[in-house]
C-alpha cells in the first residue's frame, strides 16, 4: 500500500473578503449520526474524481522528480510548475492509476491552495510611522515583496497614486491569474503607505510550488522583506518542521537567505475546533459535545465551505479517520475518505457547496474508519466561513504563521486596539507562543471601502494587519542596513505596546505594532529627480526616494493633465543639501 491522494475534487477556491462575516454558529438539535457505507479506499490515489472531467489538477510528491516528470508527459499530462520534489500538473483522469502505481511518485493529491486572510488609510497614524517619515525614513533602498493571490486593479491604484508607478510585477500564477483578485492590491497599498519609497514587488502565486519560486526570485533579486497575507491548510504539523516543499519549509528557506517573512496569523479563531476523539456510545463518530456528533455550520445561499482536518500523527499515520458534511436529513452531502495505512499524511479535506438561494445547515462529522484508539489531537478548520458551532480559539494560528521563521501577525482594530474576534490565537501544536505581534486592521481601502465599524468594514482581517508590520520592517531595515530578519523582528517586538495580559501572550503576542521614536540616520544629498508628468502622490514619493523634500505646490488649470505635475524647480539632476526642496506646478 502506498501514499494517498486526491480526496474528493472539491474545486477549492481561495477565499477573499471578510472571513468574519457570514452566518454565526447556530445550535441545532443534537446530531446522532447513522452508519454510512464503508468507502472503497485505494492507496496513494483516490479514483473517485468526477468522471465528467477530462483533466484534473494534481500535486505530486516525487522521490525521483525527473522520472515523475517524464511519466506525467508520457501520460498526456502537462506540468504547470515544479519546486524541489513537488510537481503540479494537469493530467487525464485515466492516468491517475498509472501515476499512483509508479515507484517514482510518493503522493498524488489535490494541490494545496492558499486562502487569503482578508475579512487609504489609518495605518500611518495607527502605527506611529509619521515621525519616521519626518526623519526622512520612507523605506529607501529596501526591496519588499507582496506575495499574494492576485492584484486586480493595481493599475488603477497606480493612476490614483495609491501605488507607485515604478513597481515590479512577478507572475507565478499563469494566464489570467495575476488580476484574479484585488486582495494583493489592498495589501500592497498598505505597504506603500507605510514605506512609500521602498522598492515594491507584486508577486502572484497560487500554489506551494509558486510560493517556493517566489522565494527563489526574492533571494536572486535582493528582496529583504516578504509580506504574505494567506493561510495554508493540511500541509504540515504546524511545528515549523514542515518538509522543504511545504509553506513552512519555504518560509524557513527564506529566513536562511536573510529575508524577513511576515505572515498573517489567520482569521480562524471562530472557525477552528481542537480536541481528542471522543465516542461515548462507541458508534464510530466523534462527539464534539456530549451526545452531539456534528459541528454545525450554516452555509449562506450560493456559497461554499471547506473543512480541513488533521490529527497529530505526523508525518504519516496508520490511524484512519474520515471527514463528512451531513445534511439536515442525515444524508452524506460530501466527504473525504482518503486511506491512512502508515504511509499517508494524517489529513482529510472536504468541501460543501450550497447552490440554493437560502442558508442551509450542515453537520461536520469525524468518523473512525480503522484506528487503534491511541489518543491523538485533532484540529478542524473551516474556510472561508462560516463560523463553527463548537469553537476553540487557542491553537487556531494557520500555516505557515506557525513557523518560528515567520514574524506572525494578529489583528486589532486601528480604532480602539481591540482584538478582532476572528484573529487566530496560539499556542502552536508544540506549545510555542504565537502570534508574535498584532497590527491594525479595518483600515480604509480603495479595494474594500472605508472604515465604519471594527471588524465589519474597510480592509479587515490579519491580511490587513500583516502589511503594516512588513512595511514597518522595511523602515527598520533602512535605518539599520546590517539587520537581518531576527534583528528586525526583535526591534519591532521590543517596541510593541503590551495589550491583554502582562507580557507576551497567545492573543496579542508582544503587543501592538508601534514604531516609536525615529532613529537618526545619515542622509545623502538630494539629487533632484524628474517628476514632470507624474501624479502628485507619485512625484512626492520619487522626491523622498531621492533624498529631497517637496516644497511649494502650485496648481494651474489644465484639464488634459489634471492631477499631474506640469513643471518643477529645480530641474532634474540638480544637487541640493539633504531634504532640499523641490517646488512643483500641478494641473487641475
Amino acid at each position: 500500500m502506498r501514499r494517498v491522494v486526491l480526496g474528493v475534487l472539491c474545486g477549492l477556491v481561495a477565499g477573499v473578503g471578510a472571513t468574519a462575516s457570514g452566518a454565526g454558529p447556530i445550535r441545532v438539535t443534537e446530531e446522532h449520526l447513522r452508519p454510512v457505507p464503508v468507502p472503497t479506499k485505494i492507496a496513494k490515489v483516490d479514483l473517485r474524481s468526477p468522471r465528467s472531467a477530462r483533466l484534473v489538477s494534481v500535486e505530486l510528491l516525487a522521490g525521483h522528480p525527473k522520472a515523475a516528470r517524464r511519466l506525467v508527459t508520457a501520460s498526456g499530462g502537462r506540468i504547470r510548475v515544479a519546486y524541489r520534489g513537488m510537481i503540479e500538473a494537469r493530467v487525464p483522469v485515466s492516468a491517475l492509476g498509472r501515476l499512483a502505481h509508479s515507484s517514482s511518485i510518493r503522493v498524488v493529491r489535490q494541490p494545496a491552495r492558499p486562502v487569503a486572510d482578508a475579512v487609504h488609510g489609518e495605518g500611518v497614524w495607527a502605527t506611529a510611522a509619521a515621525p519616521w517619515h519626518r526623519a526622512g525614513i520612507h523605506g529607501e533602498g529596501v526591496k519588499i515583496a507582496i506575495v499574494d493571490l492576485g492584484f486586480e486593479n493595481y493599475r488603477r491604484s497606480q493612476e490614483h497614486g495609491d501605488l507607485p508607478t515604478g513597481l515590479t510585477r512577478v507572475d507565478f500564477c499563469g494566464s489570467g491569474g495575476f488580476e484574479s483578485t484585488g486582495h494583493g492590491t489592498a495589501v500592497a497599498e498598505i505597504v506603500s503607505e507605510i514605506a512609500p519609497a521602498a522598492d515594491l514587488y507584486l508577486v502572484c502565486i497560487r500554489d506551494a510550488a509558486g510560493l517556493g519560486q517566489a522565494v527563489n526570485y526574492a533571494r536572486a533579486h535582493g528582496i529583504a522583506v516578504i509580506s504574505h497575507s494567506a493561510s495554508w491548510f493540511n500541509t504540515a504539523r504546524g511545528d515549523g518542521n514542515g518538509p522543504p516543499w511545504s509553506p513552512e519549509g519555504i518560509v524557513a528557506a527564506a529566513h536562511s537567505a536573510g529575508i524577513l517573512w511576515v505572515n498573517a496569523a489567520g482569521n480562524r479563531a471562530q472557525q477552528h475546533w481542537s480536541g481528542p476523539f471522543l465516542d461515548a456510545d462507541a458508534n464510530g463518530w466523534n462527539e464534539f459535545a456530549p451526545g452531539d456528533e456534528g459541528n454545525t455550520v450554516v452555509i449562506p445561499g450560493n456559497a461554499y465551505a471547506c473543512a480541513a482536518l488533521k490529527w497529530d500523527d505526523w508525518p504519516a499515520s496508520a490511524e484512519d479517520y474520515d471527514l463528512y458534511f451531513i445534511a439536515a436529513n442525515g444524508s452524506v452531502s460530501s466527504s473525504s475518505t482518503s486511506p491512512q495505512t502508515g504511509a499517508e499524511p494524517p489529513t482529510e479535506l472536504a468541501c460543501q457547496a450550497n447552490s440554493s438561494s437560502s442558508p442551509k445547515a450542515y453537520a461536520i462529522a469525524i468518523r473512525a474508519q480503522g484506528v487503534t484508539g491511541r489518543p491523538v489531537r485533532f484540529d478542524l478548520f473551516v474556510y472561508p466561513g462560516p463560523n463553527l458551532e463548537y469553537q476553540v480559539a487557542p491553537g487556531s494560528v494557520t500555516e505557515p504563521g506557525t513557523s518560528p521563521a515567520a514574524l506572525t501577525v494578529g489583528a486589532i482594530c486601528w480604532h480602539d486596539n481591540g482584538l478582532e474576534s476572528y484573529s487566530s490565537q496560539g499556542p502552536t501544536v508544540d506549545n510555542r507562543m504565537k502570534p508574535d505581534i498584532v497590527g491594525p486592521d479595518s483600515v480604509s481601502s480603495s479595494i474594500y471601502g472605508y472604515f465604519t465599524a471594527c471588524g465589519r468594514s474597510g480592509f479587515a482581517g490579519t491580511s490587513a494587519a500583516t502589511p503594516h508590520v512588513a512595511a514597518a520592517g522595511a523602515l527598520v531595515k533602512q535605518a539599520n542596513p546590517s539587520f537581518g530578519p531576527d534583528e528586525i523582528a526583535t526591534y519591532l517586538e521590543e517596541r510593541a505596546v503590551d495589550l491583554g495580559p502582562a507580557g507576551r501572550d497567545t492573543m496579542f503576542g508582544s503587543g501592538a505594532l508601534a514604531m516609536g521614536a525615529a532613529p537618526r540616520i545619515a542622509l545623502g544629498a538630494c539629487i533632484v529627480p524628474s517628476v514632470v508628468g507624474k501624479q502628485l502622490t507619485t512625484a512626492k514619493t520619487a522626491a523622498r526616494k531621492a533624498g529631497c523634500a517637496v516644497g511649494n505646490v502650485r496648481h494651474v488649470h489644465r484639464h488634459k493633465k489634471a492631477g499631474r505635475v506640469v513643471s518643477q524647480s529645480p530641474k532634474r539632476g540638480a544637487r541640493l543639501a539633504p531634504h532640499g526642496r523641490v517646488n512643483l506646478v500641478v494641473a487641475r
